[in-house]
């Protein structure tokens, strides 16, 4: 895991950390199944999982298993380094 997501795992409620990590594993897994997934405007192959205010954005190229890029609470700049 990357340390990003490991930090933002540390400020999570337990219930939170549950489904974040639960959604994680799914998409190392490529299970989309129950997940809100959209492709970022512009973006050839990044995607944001929403869970609630939370956001998940990874990298697909559909070669190799995915990459957590970021994990954060939804605000003005989640979007903005992509």
């Amino acid at each position: 895991m990357a340390d990003n997501f490991t930090k933002f795992l540390r400020k999570l409620s337990r219930k939170d950390k549950e489904r974040l990590l639960a959604a994680y594993q799914q998409i190392l897994r490529r299970d989309f199944g129950g997940l809100q997934i959209r492709k970022l405007v512009g973006q050839k192959d990044i995607f944001r999982v929403r869970l609630g205010r939370i956001r998940i954005i990874y990298w697909d190229n559909d070669k190799d298993t995915p990459e957590i890029l970021k994990a954060t609470f939804r605000d003005d700049s989640t979007y903005r380094d992509f």
